[in-house]
């Protein structure tokens, strides 16, 4: 059973599978999710990467 209270797209999959709801649309979405929020931190390491070593050779 789904509960309201379930903020965690993950466990809100585990109850709809408990429940055989068809949860192949939620869990294609999450993993776009993941992939995207992967992508962006990793935009951001090289980002702040390039920031920090151009305020080393600036001395």
């Amino acid at each position: 059973m789904l509960h309201a209270n379930a903020k965690d797209p993950l466990i809100l999959v585990e109850h709809a599978r408990a429940d055989q709801f068809d949860t192949s649309g939620l869990e294609a979405e999450i993993k776009i999710a993941r992939a995207t929020l992967n992508a962006a931190s990793q935009a951001l390491a090289n980002l702040g990467e390039k920031g920090t070593n151009a305020a080393l050779a600036m001395g």
